[in-house]
């Protein structure tokens, strides 16, 4: 049996969607390979999996928050044991792919990547704040470093067609790949969710709600949802909306000076829960690779709304599950949940509908695509 390892900037376990899907990943090469080490930010590392875990979180050694350094602590705690397949998910890790090249030629390289459009989300964090602040990402030289595990990849996964035409057509990619970028293997994996059982869904709520859930970040389009709820706000007078997540307070600014009413923010202890208080799910990312939560949303029997660049459209169908919508536009957000709320059996029709997709998506079936791909590797 093939001995594996798996290294992440991410954490291993649920609560984060990086988390959710690196637990996912290590679950099969558990039972597929011999997976001798991970490699993570081990602060809730799930024991049920019994495999070492070697924290490479900077902080841990008392340094600064630093990519690139990421990189550096898991070369150095790289096992001993003889490598046959290292799976990567999140950046940087040249230094360490270049190793287990090294120490075995033949092993195989897989990176996981969620791929979003980098100069979509360059001009929005530009139009925000004026500068786009992950100069890893832009600066040629940097880029080049921060992306070399990449070039050395003998196998790239993604989870949607959107990551992965990105991937294959952009120049972005093209700066990395070259001419490789027509032809390595490249395999379609979406991600998952749990299902909940039917007793653990709550009813619509009373009152007409809407709920966002994702880290803050200026590409995430929530300023586009807070701005759809400021056009509501006389037809809606008394219903909520929960743009909830990680520092998403720090929108408070803008929700007070544009005096934008019933808005919710801050991180929540229970996704589900976000879920449940919500009649509509709104996903308005001007760009992602996939949207772990759109399906986690689907799962609890919520429409949802989604922009046509969140990788997780692919599931939606237009009006029968939810709808799929350009980005950058609160007058379409703003017409989509009025609709939702003025046509209430459509809208209950719409979220049985989403359920039924969701039951597509199971980590279990999920983790069995991951395996089919280890059992690929000679």
């Amino acid at each position: 049996m093939a001995n594996s390892i798996f290294i992440t900037t991410s954490n291993i376990g649920y609560g984060t969607g990086g988390g959710a899907v690196c637990y996912n990943i290590c679950q099969s090469l558990k039972n597929t390979t011999n997976l001798t080490s991970i490699l993570a930010s081990c602060n809730a590392f799930p024991s049920n999996l019994q495999v070492p875990c070697t924290e490479t979180q900077p902080g841990y050694y008392k340094q600064p928050s630093n990519p690139f350094l990421f990189d550096y602590f898991a070369y150095w705690n790289l096992p001993n044991e003889h490598i046959d397949i290292a799976h990567f998910y999140g950046a940087p890790f040249g230094i360490t792919a270049r190793e287990i090249k090294k120490r075995n030629p033949r092993s195989t390289i897989l990176i996981d990547i969620p791929a979003h459009n980098l100069e979509l989300s360059i001009q929005e964090h530009q139009m925000g704040i004026g500068v786009y602040p992950y100069i890893h990402m832009v600066d040629p030289f940097l880029w080049e470093v921060f992306s070399e595990h990449i070039r050395l990849a003998d196998i790239i996964i993604s989870p949607s067609k959107t990551s992965l035409r990105y991937l294959r057509e952009s120049e972005t990619f093209h700066k990395i790949l070259k001419y490789r970028q027509k032809d390595i293997p490249m395999i379609h994996i979406p991600h998952g969710t749990n299902i909940p059982p039917v007793e653990e869904i709550k009813p619509f709520p009373e009152k007409f709600s809407v709920a966002t859930l994702s880290q803050c970040g200026w590409d995430k389009g929530q300023i586009y949802l807070l701005t759809a709820w400021k056009a509501l706000e006389n037809i809606f007078p008394n219903y909520t909306c929960n743009v909830a997540g990680y520092n998403t307070e720090n929108w408070k600014p803008f929700v007070e000076k544009n005096n934008i009413k019933n808005i919710t923010l801050g991180a929540v202890d229970n996704a589900a829960d976000a879920y449940n208080n919500c009649t509509v799910y709104v996903h308005p990312s001007v760009t992602e690779g996939w949207g772990i939560t759109v399906i986690e949303a689907m799962s609890y029997g919520r429409p949802v709304v989604v922009t046509n660049e969140t990788g997780a459209c692919e599931v939606v169908e237009d009006g029968k599950n939810g709808f799929v919508i350009p980005i950058r536009d609160p007058t379409i957000i703003a017409e989509k949940i009025r609709w939702l709320h003025d046509n209430p059996e459509e809208c209950k029709r719409m979220g049985q509908e989403a359920r039924k997709t969701a039951e597509k998506y199971s980590w279990d079936d999920m983790r069995k695509k991951y395996e089919e791909t280890y059992n690929m590797i000679p």
